[in-house]
């Protein structure tokens, strides 16, 4: 169920940041890219981030033991599911709440909710397999779960579950993200191509996000702006790190890459609605995160 990877208490984190000039949210944008790690860490990824720069993400130990962590200003703090080994969280809010996915002994994912120092299962009736990968400033979260013979997006508010499936899909595969304003990004799978392909969700339609020039689309975390942080794949399966934002001519899709990065391996999966960006990006050592702000 894992969305792409990846679990003590670290006191800081090293950071080190470059700015460049690169395509951004508008033309000319300029983005100081701030790598994240991990001391004695053999990756880190960082996947959701809120207004106050609060991130969540996860690390791997060379012993192979994996983290899912907090971190706020330099200090992460360990997140763990009460009597699990791995908790992965994929995203928190401006109240700190955190949502994510855990697996059980036998190995079967499960989704959760951490708020106010409690985590809750928030699986939906039925369901085999469950993960959560958003979480708004109004408190609805998104994921998706699978029953025997079927998977499915779904919707948490105020205790009552909607469920998502795309018209047409062969499968609806993950719910990328939800904004304050209940817009939902959705994955799923294309039957007659069998490529991932990813829609907006705004209540009542759902609308294809087409990138020009891709094969494979998935769409994350969308802001109160409504720019999504996108990762995409040509053809030839080479990964592109974007933020698709509203132009004066239509959608522009930026593309974002780390300096120092190996080509293709800038993944973009966290944005915040001061369009920070957040993700992960392989170096010639490690498997490290980043974080992207507009400089202006």
């Amino acid at each position: 169920m894992r969305r792409l990877n990846g679990r003590y208490s670290w006191p800081v984190l090293f950071t080190a940041a470059v700015v460049l000039a690169c395509a951004g949210v508008a033309a000319g944008q300029q983005f100081q890219y701030t790598t994240i790690w991990v001391p004695g860490s053999i990756d880190t990824i960082v996947y959701g981030v809120n207004d106050t720069n609060v991130s969540v993400g996860t690390y791997e130990t060379p012993e192979g033991a994996e983290y899912g962590f907090i971190r706020t200003g330099q200090t992460i703090t360990n997140l763990q599911y009460p009597g699990e080994e791995t908790t992965i969280p994929f995203d928190v809010n401006n109240a700190g709440e955190v949502v994510g996915e855990y697996p059980d002994a036998a190995s079967h994912f499960h989704a959760f909710l951490y708020a106010n120092a409690t985590y809750t299962n928030i699986d939906p009736p039925g369901a085999v397999e469950a993960a959560a990968s958003g979480i708004n400033n109004v408190g609805q979260i998104v994921g998706e779960y699978s029953i025997v013979g079927q998977q499915q997006g779904f919707i948490l508010d105020a205790g009552s579950y909607q469920f998502l499936s795309v018209p047409g899909s062969a499968l609806t595969t993950w719910a990328g993200g939800i904004n304050d304003s209940g817009q939902v990004t959705l994955q799923w799978v294309y039957a007659e191509s069998n490529t991932t392909q990813s829609s907006l969700y705004d209540g009542s339609n759902y609308t294809q996000i087409e990138v020009p020039g891709a094969y494979n689309v998935f769409a994350y975390a969308i802001n109160n702006r409504g720019s999504i942080a996108i990762t995409w794949q040509d053809d030839d399966l080479f990964n592109y790190c974007a933020l698709r934002a509203q132009g004066p001519g239509g959608y522009i899709y930026p593309s974002l890459d780390v300096p120092g990065s190996e080509g293709g391996t800038t993944l973009c999966y966290g944005l915040n609605n001061k369009s920070d960006a957040v993700g992960r990006y392989t170096s010639t050592k490690a498997i490290l995160a980043f974080g992207a702000r507009p400089s202006s």
